[in-house]
């Protein structure tokens, strides 16, 4: 497990590399504490407090690495040591995802986050568009940073070998299986959005998912024992036909809508119309695999 000590002596270097891609931003960064198991209530309980944040009660058994809690008091986020990854690349990326809440939130000029609440709010539409951008728009900054502060290893990398690709292809494979069978009458709003800022903006995988696309991609040979190039369409990149096909048309409507956002310059920031059109796809979606559900109980 790692130590406290050696938490805080990373923290300081991953915020400052996220001001640094991040543009500017008026309100103050979020305080950050760490908890450790016997810890965890207390500390927990002092940050609501402290931030006045609406997300009092905590998940038994907790289950967060992090946790970013906001409320008209300020923000703040938590790092749960017991749960904290070992790995300095995983670390980073986990606290500029928190830290990605936080910046998208603050760039709101209304206050959507109030959506993040599990309990259903009277718009059941634009909060269930909420819930898969609230960790969307987090994971996008984080790949974001990540991209511009790694640029240099991440060009001269040959993302076409099979060696490099062949992760890249299981992870989105296993993102989307999340989402669709972690719940038995809808979608995971949560896998979803990994999965499409995964697919969309962690630069690994859109190189994979081009470099398929454009027929580019290598595989290993064992009879020539050397790398040779992959037969054209033998790969469906996105790993979407790994679902039943009367899903995946609603999916690539997602795909379009996020793929538009991620293009714009100022891409975290979000209004209420694209919150509608989002959740409308999303309640499309899990009306259709509810049904389908009940129909499957029914024969």
């Amino acid at each position: 497990m790692l130590s406290q000590k050696q938490i805080r002596q990373w923290i300081p270097d991953a915020v400052s590399a996220f001001q640094s891609v991040m543009p500017p931003i008026s309100k103050p960064y979020p305080i950050i504490q760490i908890a450790s198991s016997a810890t965890l209530n207390k500390v927990r309980s002092h940050l609501v407090e402290q931030t006045k944040s609406q997300n009092r009660n905590i998940k038994n058994p907790y289950t967060s690495m992090m946790e970013m809690l906001y409320g008209h008091s300020g923000t703040a986020i938590l790092i749960y040591q017991k749960l904290c990854p070992e790995s300095k690349d995983e670390f980073n990326h986990a606290l500029w995802h928190e830290l990605g809440h936080f910046y998208a939130i603050s760039a709101e000029t209304e206050s959507f986050f109030l959506l993040a609440d599990q309990k259903t709010n009277e718009n059941q539409i634009r909060q269930s568009g909420y819930w898969l951008w609230n960790e969307f728009i987090a994971e996008c900054i984080s790949n974001h940073v990540g991209k511009e502060i790694n640029s240099s290893l991440i060009e001269n990398t040959d993302y076409n070998c099979q060696l490099y690709w062949r992760q890249t292809y299981l992870r989105l494979q296993y993102l989307i299986q999340l989402a669709y069978n972690i719940l038995p009458y809808s979608f995971s709003e949560y896998d979803l959005a990994i999965y499409y800022a995964t697919l969309l903006t962690d630069p690994y995988t859109v190189t994979f998912v081009n470099n398929a696309i454009n027929n580019e991609l290598t595989v290993w040979d064992p009879n020539k024992e050397s790398y040779i190039p992959m037969r054209p369409d033998s790969i469906e990149p996105t790993a979407l036909s790994l679902l039943p096909k009367e899903y995946v048309n609603l999916l690539l409507d997602i795909t379009d809508l996020l793929r538009d956002k991620v293009e714009e310059i100022e891409f975290w920031k979000v209004d209420e119309s694209f919150l509608d059109r989002l959740g409308l796809i999303v309640n499309e979606l899990n009306i259709k695999k509810s049904m389908q559900q009940l129909l499957k109980m029914q024969k």
